[in-house]
């Protein structure tokens, strides 16, 4: 008769494992993921980190609405503008909670639409805060101050259930 091994025993208690009692390369492998992560202390495990809103304490938590403005300019060389201005209205306003800011990024893949030179993505926790920043001056100013240099805007909104 073969030996059953513990996972075919689901009413047999589990007893803790120490890295002591792990097979060497599994022992290896958890030490090596440890000092990695101590060794890289630029990663940020908080994917709202990098937000827009006012610093202080902020939720680890992924916001469950976004807002995506796909931007495409009349004139290329107003790019780095742009983005400075879109960055710094959309943090006055202080209700997106997480801002990331990009241009296309051509890796090869034909399915893949780049056919824009901005990307914003915001994240709102909930609709109010959304609808209180499409009012808000500052996203207004911005708005009309580069609505007429834009060839084409894109915009996206989606969430999760919580968000409705």
């Amino acid at each position: 008769m073969r030996p059953m091994h513990r996972s075919m025993l689901p009413c047999m208690p589990r007893q803790r494992t120490s890295i002591a009692h792990m097979p060497l390369r599994a022992a290896t492998l958890v030490a090596a993921c440890i000092l990695l992560s101590a060794a890289t202390p630029a990663c940020d495990s908080r994917p709202w980190a990098h937000s827009a809103s006012p610093s202080g304490p902020q939720s680890t938590a992924i916001p469950p609405l976004r807002h995506v403005v796909l931007l495409k300019l009349n004139d290329p060389a107003d790019l780095a503008a742009c983005e400075a201005d879109a960055r710094r209205r959309i943090a006055a306003t202080k209700l997106a909670r997480g801002l990331f800011v990009g241009t296309p990024v051509d890796i090869g893949r034909t399915t893949v639409d780049g056919n824009y030179d901005l990307a914003l993505d915001m994240a709102f926790d909930s609709v109010a805060d959304y609808r209180a920043y499409l009012d808000h001056p500052e996203h207004q100013a911005l708005v009309n101050d580069w609505k007429p240099k834009f060839r084409e805007m894109r915009v996206f909104d989606f969430g999760t259930a919580a968000a409705r």
